[in-house]
Formats: structure tokens, sequence, C-alpha cells
């Protein structure tokens, strides 16, 4: 059952939905505490810092199976993200490199990798790592969430509404997102959508002012 929770956290994350990834691996220590995988990940997920020591144990774990199984996706992203969570950022983006080389629509390596480039501000090689994201897998929430986020910052309005509504789509009731959404349809000229967005958020929550904003109440 813990490793239920497990894989599920897994998948939370390939739709980058952080939020959920983190309650399903705590699900899953919670059940069994010794994953250790899972403990790394939560800390990555959460931006803890992991134990230093278990983080070496693991790291020579993984290199050892890797050994015996170097074509294996899952064992290599872990090993990167270890890496990360080490700040060798050089190496790990090395083994993401090796996952792209054999997988290139492997979501989660995309995904890293555009952080990894937001971080050295390259922000344009960040986008096309995003790109590849959505297109492996239309509905991933932080991808879709950075690129609107871009193309709000260019003023490019149409792509970041396009974003928006993807998150929304399968998430929608999330109130940033749809505050934002609100925004763009009133500056695109698309009133009434932007407004009944707007009136959404303040429904479902009454006592937070920025839907109250948005509408000029």
């Amino acid at each position: 059952l813990a490793l239920n929770h497990y894989y599920l956290a897994r998948a939370h994350l390939a739709r980058g939905d952080q939020l959920a990834a983190q309650k399903s691996y705590q699900n899953a220590l919670q059940l069994d505490p010794s994953l250790k995988q899972a403990k790394l990940e939560l800390a990555a997920a959460s931006g803890q810092k992991p134990d230093e020591q278990a983080l070496a144990a693991r790291l020579q774990e993984l290199r050892e199976a890797l050994q015996k199984d170097p074509n294996n996706i899952s064992l290599r992203y872990g090993l990167a993200q270890a890496l990360l969570a080490k700040n060798q950022m050089k190496d790990a983006e090395a083994e993401l490199r090796k996952i792209l080389d054999t997988a290139p629509t492997f979501a989660p390596a995309n995904y890293t990798l555009a952080l990894i480039r937001f971080q050295e501000r390259k922000e344009e090689e960040a986008v096309e790592h995003l790109k590849a994201v959505v297109r492996a897998n239309p509905s991933h929430v932080e991808a879709n969430l950075l690129l609107a986020t871009h193309y709000e910052a260019k003023g490019k309005r149409e792509p970041a509404i396009g974003h928006l509504e993807a998150v929304l789509r399968l998430n929608p009731e999330l109130p940033g997102p749809k505050l934002r959404l609100a925004g763009l349809y009133g500056q695109t000229g698309r009133i009434a959508e932007g407004i009944a967005r707007a009136k959404e958020v303040v429904a479902a929550h009454p006592k937070a002012p920025e839907g109250h904003l948005v509408l000029g109440n």
C-alpha cells in the first residue's frame, strides 16, 4: 500500500501537481518510513534539505543499481534528483540528458531541466523544455503556469490564456490561475468571461480580497 501512494505521488509530479504529490509522499512514508527514495523526493518537492547521511547512502544505492540496469529511466531520474539535492547541478544535468537521449518525451526530466535553465537565467532554453513537457503531458500544471507567466511577461496574452485554460480544465477550482485568467480575459476584450471567472472565485472564497479587487469591489 505504501508503494501505491509513492507511485501516485510520482504521477502527481508528472502532471505538475506539487501539493498532491507531497501529500501522497507523506502517506507513503506514514505507512513505510523506510522508503528512502520517497523521503528524498518529498524533500525535493517541498524545498526541504534532506538528511545528508541518508542522501549519500541513496546516491550509492542508485549508482550501484544503474550499473546493473543502465537503461532504467526511473532509477536515473532518482539519481538526478539526489544529485540536485546535493547541489551537484552539472552531474544532475548530465543524468537528465542521458534520460532525454533515450526518452525525449519524459516530462519530469524536461521539467527539471527547465527549472535549472531558469536558475541560470537562460529563459528561452527553459521555455523550450517546458514546451516539451506540455507536448508530452498537456495537463502538466506547473509547466503550464510557468509558460503562462512567461508569455504574459512578454505581452503575449493569447498563449498565456491558453496555458491557464489548460490548467483549469483539470483543476477548475484553483483560484490563482482563475483570477489571472479573469484579468487576461479583461485585457483582451472578453469582459463578460473575465467577470464570470472572478465571480466564481468570490463565491468560493468570499473573504479573500483578490477576487473583489479584480471585480473592482
